[in-house]
């Protein structure tokens, strides 16, 4: 490790957090959790429909099994998208604003970077564009003008060539026909309109008439709302597997604010409609953050959207609350010990002044052991050794 890395990783420890680059590091004593992780990516990948609530105190290092869940969803392939819900930007209240949030922090690795929506759109333009080249080559024989020739290859494309598309809402095929389409005329004003109608913005009616004077053929009649979301969601997928990857995973962080963003009871009924649509999205897997606290205020504010019609449901809905969840606790004091090692080795190259890290470890040994029982959090532990690390290492002599 250098020390500018080492330096990154000491500074995010004393904000509370593990970098997003350095989750590898950390990962000690999670074995079973990333265990079950690897098996919800892998059924994921096969089309199934998953969700996963990770259940813990706070501090208790939720956000870095999200992090580290992330990464390797990007290595195995996913488009994946991170969310923190907040009362200002993205209360839960508001479907289409989460709706909005996931689609912009929307990213995929190729070629080594992390990339976003618009490349996920250049990449479908470039798959198209290839098609295109084979359908001048076989049908076209020059006798048509280019645009007229990629636009019934166009046609023909979705009709034909990619069955997958089947699966992809009709509104959200006319756009991505649409985008193509403003592409071929070099129309960015029709492209942004197309981006922002993606990304959730409500379009006035005379954008939509704009719109549909494009292509006679080709109309978009509808803003995204609470009533598609869900299938946008399952439509990314269904695209995403078409470009070679491996469908969507969303997580959604800071889920315990709920009743601080918004119209509460939104917020739930909001969450009842994502647990149910979770068995019908083939190919997306949701990852929610959760404290105990969480489950108690969603059996409270269900009772309210409760009725004789839904009752049955909300019941189907907690349980499936209570399976699909992987409780957090803090390290054992062995695995708390090999962090502290770890901690002590980090700091040392953070400083670029090498002194013997297991010297350091044996000399503040039963003082970490009384932290160790203190500390209820991952957080707290941390936050407890790094003053002690720094104390012994600049009174050290060796």
């Amino acid at each position: 490790m250098d020390k500018l890395t080492a330096e990154r990783i000491i500074n995010a420890l004393e904000s509370g957090v593990v970098s997003y680059d350095d989750v590898d590091y950390f990962n000690i004593g999670r074995d079973k959790e990333i265990a079950k992780i690897e098996t919800l990516l892998e059924n994921t990948k096969k089309g199934g429909s998953n969700i996963l609530f990770i259940h813990g105190d706070y501090g208790v290092g939720k956000t870095h099994i999200l992090n580290l869940t992330k990464e390797k969803a990007l290595s195995h392939k996913f488009v994946v998208s991170y969310v923190t819900l907040s009362s200002r930007e993205c209360p839960l209240s508001n479907m289409v604003w989460v709706y909005g949030d996931i689609l912009k922090n929307m990213s995929f690795q190729a070629e080594n970077e992390n990339l976003g929506l618009l490349s996920f759109l250049d990449l479908w333009l470039e798959l198209v564009e290839n098609e295109i080249s084979k359908y001048r080559n076989d049908k076209c024989k020059h006798k048509l003008t280019y645009l007229a020739c990629s636009l019934g290859c166009i046609d023909e494309l979705y009709k034909e060539h990619m069955p997958e598309l089947r699966n992809i809402h009709e509104a959200l095929k006319s756009a991505i026909k649409l985008y193509q389409y403003a592409f071929l005329r070099k129309n960015e004003e029709l492209k942004v309109l197309i981006i922002r109608w993606i990304l959730g913005e409500k379009l006035k009616k005379i954008e939509f008439n704009y719109i549909n004077n494009q292509l006679r053929s080709i109309e978009l009649l509808e803003n995204i709302d609470i009533s598609n979301a869900f299938d946008m969601f399952k439509s990314i997928s269904s695209l995403s597997k078409i470009l070679g990857y491996n469908g969507l995973i969303i997580f959604l962080d800071e889920a315990e604010r709920i009743p601080s963003i918004g119209n509460v009871l939104e917020g739930y009924i909001n969450l009842c409609r994502i647990i149910m649509q979770s068995y019908k999205m083939h190919g997306v897997l949701i990852v929610y953050a959760t404290t105990p606290q969480f489950y108690e205020d969603a059996k409270k504010y269900f009772k309210y959207y409760e009725s004789e019609e839904n009752k049955g449901l909300l019941e189907t809905i907690y349980r499936r609350m209570e399976k699909e969840r992987l409780i957090l606790t803090i390290l054992k004091e062995d695995e708390l010990l090999i962090l502290a090692r770890k901690i002590i080795t980090i700091y040392i190259q953070s400083v670029g002044n090498y002194k013997n890290s297991e010297k350091i470890f044996n000399n503040i040994f039963n003082e970490i052991t009384v932290i160790i029982e203190e500390s209820t959090t991952m957080r707290e532990y941390i936050a407890k050794i790094l003053p002690l690390i720094k104390k012994s290492y600049n009174s050290a002599s060796y």
